[in-house]
């Protein structure tokens, strides 16, 4: 019994325990940390799937009304067309949801600019067989977020 207090009462099960318990502690904040990275990159994601979805709408709805625009891009003259600095004075997309840069463009969640993208474009690749000339691609350069529409036949018509 004495062998055994003895042993329980060393500085080396002290010593033992103690690392074992900063062990657990610095594991326990490791993952932490992992899975916060892991939440802010999947609400980044959904964030950005939204926003695109959004703005690919927004975009559609536009060029409805207006049958004549200029080319699809994501800089100033269009993100003000699409926030109600248009003949017609229609907001078609809020502004204060989504960040802007010093140019004028739309950011993603991850704080790049998002692409717009028509056939023809580097990196285009088509949703449809056979390949509609007016569909599009809002896409994030860094966020998982995509969204795609048709120039002149949006996916949700107005009523």
């Amino acid at each position: 019994m004495k062998k055994i207090w003895s042993f329980l009462s060393s500085w080396w099960l002290t010593c033992g325990l103690l690392a074992a318990l900063l062990s657990m502690i610095f594991v326990e904040i490791r993952m932490t940390a992992h899975w916060r990275r892991f939440w802010t990159a999947a609400e980044k994601t959904y964030i950005g799937r939204e926003e695109a979805n959004a703005l690919a709408n927004a975009i559609e709805q536009y060029c409805v009304d207006f049958s004549e625009h200029g080319p699809l891009a994501n800089d100033r003259e269009w993100m003000d067309q699409l926030t109600g600095h248009n003949a017609k004075g229609i907001q078609y997309l809020k502004a204060e949801r989504f960040s802007i840069d010093h140019e004028g463009r739309f950011l993603d969640p991850c704080g790049q600019p998002w692409i717009i993208e028509v056939p023809g474009s580097p990196g285009y690749e088509t949703m449809t067989m056979p390949e509609p000339p007016d569909e599009f691609h809002v896409r994030s350069a860094a966020c998982g977020g995509f969204a795609f529409g048709h120039s002149r036949s949006p996916k949700y018509s107005r009523s």
